[in-house]
C-alpha cells in the first residue's frame, strides 16, 4: 500500500479515519510479513521471545506502532500464549469464559473419559513408575461448548520439582499446550518449587521441540528407559508411526526464577 491508499482510506467512513493509525497498520503489516519470512511464521517469532510475560509484551510493543505493553499483553492472552488474568472479585473469575481451570473432583469422570478417548488409557508408564493420570492434579482447557480440548497433569516432588506426566491438546496450533504449561509454571512459582521436569521418548520429536522452545533444557538420557517401562506395560509400541525405534527416555528441565 502507498500514499494513495492512505488518502483513499482517510475517506472511508467504515474505519477510524486517523492518518497515523492507518499508516501504523500498514507498517505493522509489513513487519508481520518480514517476521514470517525471517522466522518461518509470526508464531515462531513470538515463541522466540523471552518467556517472561512482561519482557515478551515489551518486545512486541517495541516492534509495532500504536501497541503499548498492556495491549501487547492482551494480545498474548487473546491468542492463548499466556493464561487470561481475572481479578478474583470479577464475576468472570470462576465463569465459563475462563477456559483454563484446575482439575476438580467433579471433572474426574470426564478427565478419565478424555484419556480413554485420546490415549487409550489413563495409565502412564515411565521408567520411574506407573501413574494414573485421571487421579493426578493438573489443569484442563475447555472450548466455548464446555468440552475438554486440552489437559495437563503433574506430580510434585516437594520443593525440588514438579514433574509433568501428561500434556495433550486436541486442537494444535492454537496455543493451548503453551497455556496449560504456563499454568503449571505459575503453580510452581506459587509453591516456590525450583524446577519443572518432563520425560519424553527419543521418537517424540514434536515434544522435544515444544519443550525446548519454551525454556526447557535436556538434562538426562536414560538409555533403554522405555524397555524398563515396557516390562510394566508390554503394550507400549516398539516403533513410532514414522518407524523410529522407541527405546530411550530423555528428561528435560526448566529452572524457575
Amino acid at each position: 500500500m502507498n500514499e494513495q491508499d492512505v488518502e483513499r482510506l482517510l475517506k472511508d467512513k467504515g474505519i477510524i479515519r486517523h492518518r497515523k493509525k492507518i499508516e501504523a497498520t500498514i507498517q505493522n503489516s509489513r513487519n508481520v510479513v518480514r517476521l514470517q519470512r525471517e522466522f518461518g511464521s509470526f508464531r515462531e517469532w513470538i515463541e522466540s521471545l523471552p518467556n517472561d510475560v512482561e519482557a515478551k509484551a515489551a518486545m512486541i510493543s517495541e516492534m509495532f506502532t500504536y501497541m503499548g505493553p498492556i495491549t501487547a499483553k492482551s494480545f498474548l492472552e487473546a491468542t492463548g500464549f499466556i493464561p487470561v488474568e481475572h481479578d478474583k472479585q470479577c464475576h468472570l473469575f470462576e465463569g465459563k469464559s475462563l477456559q483454563i481451570k484446575p482439575i476438580g473432583t467433579a471433572d474426574r469422570g470426564e478427565v478419565q473419559q478424555f484419556f480413554h478417548q485420546h490415549w487409550g488409557s489413563p495409565e502412564m508408564v515411565l521408567s520411574t513408575g506407573v501413574f494414573h493420570c485421571e487421579r493426578l492434579p493438573g489443569f484442563l482447557y475447555r472450548n466455548k461448548l464446555g468440552e475438554i480440548i486440552g489437559l495437563i497433569t503433574y506430580v510434585t516432588h516437594g520443593k525440588r520439582s514438579i514433574e509433568i506426566i501428561s500434556l495433550d491438546s486436541v486442537e494444535e496450533g492454537k496455543g493451548i499446550g503453551t497455556s496449560l504449561l504456563q499454568a503449571v509454571e505459575a503453580e510452581a512459582i506459587e509453591q516456590q518449587v525450583r524446577q519443572i521436569e518432563v520425560i519424553t521418548t527419543n521418537d517424540n520429536l514434536h515434544a522435544l521441540g515444544f519443550y525446548q522452545k519454551r525454556g526447557f533444557q535436556l538434562k538426562e538420557l536414560v538409555v533403554n528407559g522405555v524397555e524398563k517401562a515396557r516390562q510394566l506395560k508390554p503394550s507400549i509400541p516398539r516403533k513410532s508411526a514414522d518407524g523410529i525405534p522407541i527405546r530411550d527416555e530423555l528428561k528435560l528441565v526448566k529452572t524457575m526464577r
